[in-house]
């Protein structure tokens, strides 16, 4: 079943800016799709149209085959069947733990509300908090609340507005497997934006890449990794080489060129070897998994080459192809 159906969505805000131009999506029923893009691209904006924080200027949004944004009118967000969780918590500092989680349980019996709240709760981590306030907590424990309270309701979609980008990279890895293993459990749908290529690659079964309020790119993370269609959304998931087609046969890079002309050769897919098109290594610098080498070649571009051991920096060294990676 669709989930959520965006068709046409256009918004411009006051004053003539324009965030988002003629979005289509489409979203199954337990599927977790990523925004990607630059700030600015018009990410958080789709976000709020779909929860009903915004309206819409052009288009409509259907969640489980209801229209609630069109130019007929809009539903209100507490109709919707959706939660969000922000960037900067969006928590009520003067309220314990257990009240902020509660906020959305109107309308419940106080013992099925203490339920859900304590289930809430101990699925994120934080049994036994509830009787905290806000400012005694870390901000990953304060980020927990805020996905306690957006889960409580148990929504059918849940929609994701960075949530991760607070917190230092520990918290933030340890945070996104939680936050992932849980809408996975309960096969919520929903709509992580991000601007950070770890978590689109990650969480998503998809993402969306947005480009000034368009749709560029739309696609599985292998997809949009190996076979981007542009240097922009190349570049949103890691380093690239955009190897111009003068030198790309020469490079052993087969496959279409992206529309600008260019090849576009993730690091890993060159490497070091003799038979390859001649250059002079002018740095390097160590990732963790190996180093990253940059290669002056004799054409007078520059590549970067993946490689697991340590080149030396003015080595004159061959560099080819492994694999095709361009667009196509």
């Amino acid at each position: 079943m669709t989930a959520v159906q965006i068709q046409g969505l256009g918004k411009v805000y006051r004053g003539g800016t324009r965030a988002l131009h003629s979005v289509d999506l489409q979203v199954s029923e337990g599927e977790i799709v990523a925004v990607v893009g630059e700030s600015g691209c018009g990410k958080s904006t789709l976000l709020r149209v779909v929860a009903g924080l915004e309206d819409a200027t052009e288009g409509a949004v259907a969640l489980f085959e209801q229209t609630v944004t069109s130019p007929a009118g809009t539903v209100p967000t507490e109709r919707r069947g959706v939660a969000m969780v922000f960037q900067d918590h969006a928590l009520f500092p003067h309220l314990r733990v257990h009240a902020n989680v509660a906020f959305g349980l109107r309308g419940l019996p106080r013992s099925q509300k203490q339920a859900r709240v304590s289930e809430a709760l101990g699925l994120v981590g934080l049994p036994g908090l509830g009787d905290r306030y806000i400012h005694e907590l870390s901000g990953g424990q304060r980020q927990r609340v805020a996905l306690a309270r957006a889960l409580a309701p148990t929504p059918r979609i849940v929609l994701l507005d960075e949530p991760l980008s607070s917190l230092d990279e520990r918290l933030r890895s340890a945070l996104r497997d939680d936050i992932l293993r849980l809408l996975r459990a309960r096969g919520t749908t929903a709509l992580w934006v991000t601007h950070r290529a770890e978590d689109a690659l990650t969480v998503a079964d998809r993402s969306v890449v947005l480009e000034s309020g368009l749709v560029v790119q739309v696609g599985a993370p292998e997809a949009l990794y190996h076979r981007p269609v542009s240097r922009y959304v190349a570049r949103m998931f890691g380093p690239v080489n955009a190897i111009p087609a003068s030198i790309a046969p020469r490079l052993g890079v087969e496959g279409a060129p992206a529309a600008d002309g260019a090849h576009l050769v993730r690091p890993e897919a060159l490497v070091l070897h003799p038979d390859g098109l001649f250059g002079v290594i002018a740095a390097r610098r160590y990732r963790g998994t190996g180093y990253m080498a940059e290669i002056t070649l004799d054409s007078g571009d520059t590549v970067l080459v993946a490689t697991a051991s340590a080149p030396t920096v003015g080595t004159a060294v061959g560099v080819r192809c492994r694999s095709i990676t361009s667009a196509s």
